[in-house]
């Protein structure tokens, strides 16, 4: 969970421009160095927005890295959601992803719920990172191995079966990617209080109760063309 993927263009943004300037996650005062990646989109939501031109995504994707501040951008291209893309493909996704990026090199993201995500970004980090630790005896290496054994660190869907697989999350009212099940994550009542509330918000709004069923409605509102599922659909 140190990144956020997947979700509104704005999270993204929240959790690269977090990740781009932390570096000292560790009580102790070890740090990691982070290197912030994005590409252009997912596979899933590839296939849906499938289109020949493929600058219009690529733009999208750039203009998150931009903001967002990352060192590094994979550019991929909508081909990649049935075939492999050809050499033109590429060429045109690499060219709009630098012109983008250029055009956006001294622009910036500052406003007042950027700076609420980027704090409750770096508790979770902080959380996950410090149990990791714990776990290893001060060797972050063996406390990850260790954190993955114990669901301490997780990622949903995930098809490898070392993974836990039992953190499970979902989209908030905003389509902000959240937690509905916690899992063995290491969060406090803080956190674990900030993603009940974001989900309650989203089961007030669609007159339901927090269930798996928004999981499932998430995942086929991609297909739809949409980013929440919500129950009309």
């Amino acid at each position: 969970m140190l990144c956020r993927w997947n979700g509104t263009a704005w999270e993204t943004c929240y959790t690269g421009t977090e990740l781009a300037q932390y570096a000292d996650m560790t009580a102790s005062g070890g740090k990691l160095y982070l290197t912030y990646t994005t590409g252009t989109f997912p596979y899933a939501l590839q296939a849906a927005c499938y289109d020949t031109a493929t600058d219009t995504l690529s733009a999208l994707g750039s203009t998150i890295a931009a903001l967002a501040k990352a060192t590094k951008v994979i550019v991929k291209t909508p081909h990649e959601a049935i075939g492999i893309p050809t050499k033109d493909a590429n060429a045109a996704g690499l060219r709009c992803t630098k012109q983008v990026v250029n055009m956006l090199y001294d622009q910036s993201l500052k406003n007042v719920e950027l700076e609420v995500e980027k704090g409750i970004i770096r508790h979770e980090t902080r959380l996950i990172v410090n149990k990791c630790f714990e776990l290893g005896a001060g060797d972050i290496a063996l406390g990850v191995c260790r954190g993955v054994k114990a669901g301490v660190v997780d990622i949903p869907f995930a098809p490898c079966r070392a993974n836990a697989g039992q953190m499970l999350p979902a989209r908030d009212n905003e389509g902000a990617v959240r937690i509905m099940n916690i899992g063995n994550l290491p969060f406090d009542k803080e956190i674990r209080d900030f993603h009940a509330a974001k989900m309650a918000q989203r089961a007030r709004q669609e007159n339901r109760k927090v269930s798996f069923q928004m999981v499932i409605d998430d995942v086929y509102a991609i297909g739809k063309g949409r980013l929440v599922g919500r129950p009309r659909y």
